[in-house]
């Protein structure tokens, strides 16, 4: 049973073998006391006889068929009856759910998420992370088909991600065998989205794995900027600054012509401003657009909210 040899299992041991312990002594010390209660009424019966009685009457079995018949042999019965009520009906199942049971359930939990992959894997994406960013990602790459896979050091982080639908894997993130066992030096990148120490670390445990791996990483401060480039990163982005910078290009460059926001194969994206534009103030059948430019409008963003064009939709 691989969970005896994890953190505080020899602890939980420790506790359940006192438990036992303690119980065997509480029985011998019964079965004793009944043996001398039966020779006070005269009566005799095997030391097997004495454990037996015992037993019946911890568990609350009962079965009557030993029964004292004087006062302080029904009193050391009622004695053990209440001391079996509390350590075989209450504290026995306590004891053994908190350390025998749960460590074992935890166990079974942290091995449905692997700790490798499998060998032959190539072209795979590795980001270390779980947060809205990291899933964003994850989607992005798999709606083109990538293969990607979400590292985790917390099994529960794992075992939630994977009954939403990632692809997910195991591992101490500064461990370099992690990397060796998910394969990082086939790795078509490896994506780093953690706080800047954990970053460094975990660039400075792949790239020891991985010497020829991509990675780019996100910051939060600038000033770990050059620290993870001295680690190992190819990459590495201020996602904060990213963000403003975009803002701003919508806000302050209204007079650029066009603003390409992403390419798929042949398709290309791109934001137009309308401010000081000849479209400004007009609607979309004063301006003919379709004529002039062979563009038809599908959609609008106003203010965040999604509409659909109508002729008299104004360009604002």
């Amino acid at each position: 049973m691989t969970f005896l040899h994890e953190r505080g299992a020899k602890h939980n041991m420790i506790v359940l073998r006192r438990f036992f312990i303690t119980l065997c002594i509480m029985i011998a010390a019964y079965s004793v006391i009944f043996h001398w209660l039966m020779e006070y009424e005269g009566k005799e019966h095997s030391w097997i006889t004495g454990v037996y009685w015992t037993l019946t009457v911890m568990s609350t079995l009962g079965f009557g068929d030993i029964t004292f018949s004087s006062d302080p042999g029904r009193i050391f019965s009622i004695a053990v009856l209440m001391s079996g009520v509390i350590f075989f009906l209450i504290m026995m199942p306590f004891t053994f759910i908190q350390h025998f049971y749960m460590p074992w359930l935890e166990s079974q939990k942290k091995d449905m998420v692997p700790r490798r992959l499998p060998a032959g894997i190539r072209g795979h994406v590795l980001i270390a992370g779980s947060g809205p960013i990291t899933l964003n990602l994850a989607d992005d790459l798999a709606r083109h088909g990538i293969r990607r896979v979400l590292l985790c050091n917390d099994p529960q982080t794992g075992l939630d991600l994977l009954d939403q639908g990632y692809e997910v894997a195991a591992g101490d993130h500064d461990d370099v065998k992690t990397y060796q066992k998910l394969h990082a030096d086939t790795a078509a990148m490896l994506v780093v989205m953690d706080t800047d120490i954990r970053s460094t670390n975990i660039v400075f445990s792949a790239r020891e794995a991985a010497p020829q791996v991509v990675i780019a990483a996100g910051v939060e401060n600038p000033d770990a900027t050059d620290i993870l480039r001295l680690a190992g990163c190819n990459r590495v982005f201020q996602f904060h600054n990213v963000l403003g910078e975009a803002m701003a290009r919508r806000v302050v460059r209204s007079s650029q012509r066009a603003s390409i926001m992403g390419r798929f194969g042949r398709l290309v994206v791109a934001e137009a401003p309308v401010m000081h534009s000849s479209l400004a103030g007009k609607t979309l059948l004063d301006c003919s657009l379709r004529e002039r430019t062979g563009i038809n409008v599908v959609g609008v963003w106003d203010r965040g909210a999604f509409q659909l064009p109508g002729p008299h939709t104004m360009f604002t």
